[in-house]
C-alpha cells in the first residue's frame, strides 16, 4: 500500500489525520450522530467520554506514524467543521486493506462519503472505487477488491450519497390534496413515493425502510399522529403545517417542516418551482431542490407570522374575490370581467411593490367616491369594504 499523507484533498472535503488536539470537535460530531453510529459501528456501542475519545485519537495518531493504520477526520472545506471520519486499515489480513467511513447525521445526502472513499482508495492503491482490479502483477490491489467491494447493503437514509443510483424514498401520512400533490411531484422528480398511510391505517410503522415521512394532515392532529409513528433513527419525519414548529414531531430525532407556498385545491396541483418554507433536517431542502423549488428558512418562533401572511395572501384574497362577485352581481356584471384587473394588479405589485402599485379613490384622497361606494353597498358588505379602505390608507404616503 502507498504511504498516506497527513492531509488529503477531496473537494468539498479536506481529510486530515487524527490528532488528540481535535478531541472536542470529534466528540461533538460523534455524540450528535450516536443513535445511528451505535447501530453500525463496533466502536460506538457506548457513548464515549472525553477521556476515551482522547485515548482513541492518541492511539490512532501513533498508528499513523507507525504506518499500521491511517485514520482521518473529514472536514468540510467551506466551514472547517468535522463532518465525519474514516480511514485505511490493515486489519483484514496480509496484502489487503479496508476502507471505513462515517458521516454525521446532519450532513447526509451530500456525497461526502463517496468523495472521501474515492480519495482514500486512490491514494492507498492507486485506483478508483469500483475500478476492475488487474488480474496479475498487483496482488495487493486484487486483494482489496474483496474488502472494499462489494459494499455492504445501503442503510436507508445513512449510506445514500450523491451519485448513488438509488433515489430517496418518501412516505406520506395522509394523502389528501397536499399530500397527494407532494407525492406526485416527488415521483416526477425521481424520488420513490411508497404506499401512503391513509386515514384509518395504523401509522406505527410509517418510518420503516424510507428516508422521509411527511405528515400531511390537519394541524391539530400532527402531534398525535407523529407521536404514534415508531421512531427510526435514520428516517426524517416532517410535517406540511405552515404554522407549527418542530416540537410537535417529538420523539423523532430527525425532524423537519416543509410548507409549500401554493394554493392546493386538488391533488393535481403542481408544486414544481414553488416556494417552500423549510426548517430542520436538510433532507427536505434536498426534496425542494429536486422539485426545482425555492426554499425559505423559517424559524419556529416565526412560523405563526409567516403562516398568517400566507393566509392573507391566499385565503383572504379568495374571500375578497367572493365579495367582488357578490357586489358585481348586483350590477349584472360577472366575476370574470374583473379577473384581468386582479391579475394586472398582482403583476404591478410584483414589479413595483404594494405602495407604488396602489391606485383608486383612497390613493387619490377621493373621499366622496368612497362614500358613494358605501351608500351603494348592502349593509353586510360595508365592514369588509371599510376595513380594506383603512388598510389601503396605510400605503398612502403622508402629506
Amino acid at each position: 500500500m502507498a504511504a498516506m499523507p497527513d492531509v488529503l484533498e477531496a473537494s468539498p472535503l479536506t481529510l486530515v489525520r487524527w490528532r488528540p488536539a481535535d478531541v472536542d470537535e470529534v466528540l461533538e460530531a460523534v455524540r450528535s450522530s450516536f443513535a445511528e453510529l451505535q447501530q453500525w459501528m463496533h466502536w460506538a456501542q457506548t457513548m464515549p467520554t472525553r477521556e476515551k475519545q482522547w485515548e482513541a485519537l492518541t492511539e490512532g495518531s501513533v498508528a499513523f506514524d507507525a504506518g499500521t493504520d491511517f485514520g482521518y477526520l473529514f472536514r468540510e472545506a467551506a466551514t472547517g467543521a468535522v463532518v465525519g471520519g474514516g480511514g485505511v486499515h490493515r486489519r483484514v489480513g496480509p496484502g489487503a486493506v479496508e476502507i471505513g467511513y462515517w458521516v454525521r447525521s446532519d450532513r447526509h445526502n451530500r456525497g461526502y462519503a463517496t468523495r472521501a472513499t474515492e480519495a482514500l482508495t486512490e491514494r492507498a492503491v492507486g485506483r478508483s472505487v469500483g475500478e476492475t482490479p488487474p488480474t496479475s502483477g498487483r496482488p495487493a490491489a486484487a486483494a482489496l477488491a474483496g474488502t472494499l467491494g462489494p459494499r455492504p447493503a445501503p442503510i436507508p437514509g445513512l449510506d445514500r450519497e450523491e451519485g448513488d443510483d438509488t433515489m430517496p424514498t418518501l412516505r406520506v401520512v395522509g394523502p389528501g390534496r397536499a399530500g397527494t400533490a407532494l407525492m406526485r411531484a416527488a415521483t416526477a422528480a425521481g424520488w420513490d413515493a411508497v404506499e401512503p398511510v391513509r386515514r384509518h391505517d395504523d401509522p406505527t410503522g410509517a418510518a420503516r425502510a424510507v428516508d422521509l415521512v411527511v405528515v400531511a394532515i390537519p394541524d391539530a392532529a400532527v402531534a398525535e399522529v407523529a407521536g404514534a409513528i415508531e421512531p427510526v433513527p435514520t428516517t426524517v419525519v416532517a410535517h406540511l403545517a405552515g404554522s407549527l414548529g418542530l416540537d410537535v414531531l417529538a420523539p423523532h430525532a430527525r425532524r423537519a417542516s416543509l410548507h409549500p407556498l401554493v394554493s392546493i385545491p386538488s391533488g393535481d396541483t403542481s408544486l414544481t418551482g414553488a416556494w417552500f418554507a423549510v426548517a430542520g433536517d436538510p433532507l427536505v431542502a434536498d426534496l425542494v431542490a429536486a422539485l426545482g423549488g425555492r426554499p425559505i428558512e423559517v424559524a419556529d418562533e416565526d412560523r405563526a407570522s409567516y403562516h398568517a401572511a400566507a393566509a392573507i395572501a391566499a385565503n383572504h384574497l379568495v374571500a375578497l374575490l367572493g365579495q367582488v362577485e357578490r357586489v358585481a352581481a348586483t350590477a349584472g356584471v360577472p366575476l370574470e370581467a374583473y379577473l384581468d384587473l386582479v391579475r394586472s394588479t398582482v403583476d404591478n405589485v410584483a414589479a413595483l411593490g404594494p405602495a407604488a402599485a396602489l391606485t383608486g379613490p383612497v390613493r387619490r384622497g377621493d373621499l366622496a367616491t368612497v362614500e358613494r361606494h358605501l351608500a351603494a353597498l348592502d349593509p353586510s358588505e360595508r365592514p369588509a369594504y371599510e376595513a380594506m379602505a383603512d388598510a389601503a390608507r396605510r400605503l398612502v404616503p403622508c402629506g
